[in-house]
């Protein structure tokens, strides 16, 4: 796991090589220092005619440093250095702090926007088979928690290389007091395992937890409609309740078992400075010890906080890390869409689009959706795709699309595999209007803009008067500055409806496709939007997929679909004198109005004709 937080510090290798060096140059001063005790002890405590104590070592020579110095300045310049080493050291500690802070900062804009660029490389079936909320979750929850792991990281290397310095200088001081020190902190570092153990496996089950509680909440969010609607509140509110209460148990229990480091860190350090104490006082040490005893425990009692602070932050480090593993986990699950790939541009002046035996099933399914399909679409032909529910007729537009791709077969662009070509410069010549009609949150200007990045105010004008959008858009309070709220709730269905065909006509695209544009609508609005189909259907390529079959009549050509088949293909008048599915699905919907045109095809309906 750290490996992989350090490959995302490589665009920021000047950073944490600086981090680095704050880090060890302020551990070495805080060394230096506490080492100054000594001779400022000795000093305090020296009378005229005495001689310094002898040191081992280095220190032998450490406290002869300050012989040449006059006693009465002795003191005052010893003071100053160490004064001077505790600003120092302190000053770079802020610093390593503050470059610390920007490395997480810098890290989760890292993970952010590599996740988010991996999701919109992902094929589109991945995001149908993972919840919106966990997505979110990760995007946002992850990458902080990713972030802070590294922040933590920071600081444990950060304390190790302090503990390293004074470890050195306890040494230095007492090697034999020293090793009764790592005796007692080897075996603190046995309960500290254990409870790093723990601090994983409620890190892991917290996170599950909050990854629940964040795709529950954006569910009901995004369902609000339906939970007003079955007067769901308070059940939805006792479940979020009793998540909500259980992710804040887990928390207790992680904080619980981070609280636990400090104080059994300080137990043991107490009981070591105890047996040091002693050991000193049983061997009846001169006063001539007394320099290095103190010095002793002054670093030992720094190294107290040092030493707790490392093992909360291991304990928080292993919570961070089931995040953390979550994050790479799905990073390394987020498909990258073969379509990425670069192909070769698509131009306009194409002639013919073929469905060559297209048999296609959704990832994970067994049944076909579509089987054998053989289509051919002429360049400014209208093709409406009719049949019953669950016959196949949208995936032929997400196949189209390129939302997903044939299992077997293929489309072909003037005999030329769809799939050769750049899927960027194929979705460019489409503009597409689906039934479940998205706008975001913005002004009516950036909703059809967000198709043709750039657009000037004319060209957003002359493809809202196409939609004919554009009389409605003045009526409003801000024309079209005016925010249509979260999903468009401040516009009727009908005028989301044009908004969409708008944007997806700004880019003057060769190929329109509608899918069940106009099933959701009032009449009057169906009216309106089959208005604007017709005007844009003009010129251009058109595929229409219908469930109303009123609004495909004057298609040029009808293929009828059944169980992912073609089962019948022909224009309105012909299809209905078939007297086949078109004809027992026409008659079926048509209602009135369906039914005088059946007759005036010279067709019985088999039944009374219906009172207008």
């Amino acid at each position: 796991m750290i490996r992989k937080l350090l490959i995302y510090l490589a665009p920021h290798r000047a950073k944490l090589a600086l981090v680095l060096f704050v880090l060890i140059a302020g551990a070495a001063l805080e060394s230096l220092g506490i080492s100054l005790f000594v001779p400022l002890i000795v000093a305090l405590s020296a009378t005229p005619g005495s001689t310094a104590p002898s040191g081992a070592g280095v220190f032998s020579s450490y406290l002869h440093l300050f012989d040449g110095v006059p006693q009465n300045l002795k003191v005052q310049l010893i003071i100053l250095l160490l004064v001077g080493c505790i600003l120092v050291k302190n000053a770079l500690a802020y610093a390593g702090r503050f470059l610390a802070i920007r490395l997480e900062l810098s890290a989760i804009r890292d993970f952010r926007i590599h996740l988010f660029d991996r999701y919109m490389a992902a094929p589109y079936h991945f995001f149908l088979s993972r919840k919106h909320g966990h997505l979110v979750s990760e995007l946002f929850d992850d990458t902080v928690l990713g972030g802070q792991a590294l922040s933590t990281l920071v600081g444990v290397l950060a304390n190790v290389l302090t503990v390293t310095a004074l470890y050195a200088l306890l040494i230095l001081l007492s090697w034999q007091a020293t090793a009764v020190a790592t005796v007692v902190f080897a075996v603190l570092s046995v309960g500290l395992q254990w409870l790093s153990g723990v601090a994983t496996r409620i890190g892991t089950w917290r996170r599950s937890i909050a990854r629940d509680l964040v795709a529950y909440g954006s569910e009901v969010l995004q369902g609000i409609r339906q939970v007003k609607i079955f007067s769901a509140e308070t059940r939805v509110v006792e479940h979020f309740t009793a998540s909500a209460g259980l992710l804040s148990r887990a928390n207790l229990r992680l904080r619980s078992v981070g609280a636990l480091a400090q104080p059994l860190a300080e137990t043991f350090a107490v009981v070591a400075m105890g047996i040091f104490i002693m050991a000193v006082v049983s061997t009846s040490a001169s006063m001539a010890a007394v320099p290095f005893l103190v010095t002793f425990l002054i670093v030992l009692g720094r190294l107290l906080p040092i030493v707790a602070s490392i093992n909360r932050d291991v304990i928080n480090l292993k919570a961070e890390t089931t995040a953390v593993n979550s994050l790479f986990e799905s990073l390394s699950q987020v498909p990258v869409a073969e379509a990425s790939v670069k192909g070769r541009q698509f131009a306009a002046s194409w002639k013919a689009i073929r469905f060559e035996s297209v048999v296609f099933a959704y990832p994970g399914q067994i049944q076909n959706v579509l089987q054998g399909v053989t289509v051919d679409l002429q360049k400014g032909e209208c093709l409406a795709v009719v049949g019953p529910s669950g016959a196949g007729k949208s995936t032929v537009i997400d196949v189209l699309l390129r939302l997903y791709d044939p299992t077997e077969g293929r489309i072909a662009v003037d005999g030329i595999d769809l799939r050769a070509y750049d899927l960027e410069s194929w979705r460019r010549r489409i503009g597409f209007v689906s039934q479940d009609t998205f706008v975001f949150n913005a002004s009516i200007r950036d909703n059809i803009a967000f198709a043709l990045p750039g657009a000037t105010s004319e060209e957003i004008v002359t493809a809202a008067k196409q939609a004919d959008a554009h009389e409605f858009i003045l009526q409003l309070p801000n024309g079209y500055d005016s925010v249509v709220g979260d999903r468009g709730f401040r516009l009727s269905g009908g005028q989301r409806q044009r908004i969409a065909i708008a944007r997806a006509v700004i880019r003057k695209p060769d190929i329109l496709l509608f899918d069940e544009a106009t099933s959701s609508l009032d009449t009057e609005s169906e009216q309106r939007v089959q208005q604007a189909i017709n005007r844009l259907s003009k010129d251009r390529t058109v595929v229409i997929v219908a469930h109303r079959l009123s609004t495909v009549v004057n298609a040029a050509r009808i293929i009828v679909l059944d169980q992912g088949r073609v089962v019948e293909h022909g224009t309105h008048a012909s299809l209905l004198a078939e007297r086949g599915l078109y004809w027992r699905l026409y008659s079926t919907n048509g209602s009135a109005t369906g039914n005088v045109e059946l007759e005036e095809a010279g067709v019985k309906t088999g039944g009374p004709r219906l009172r207008s």
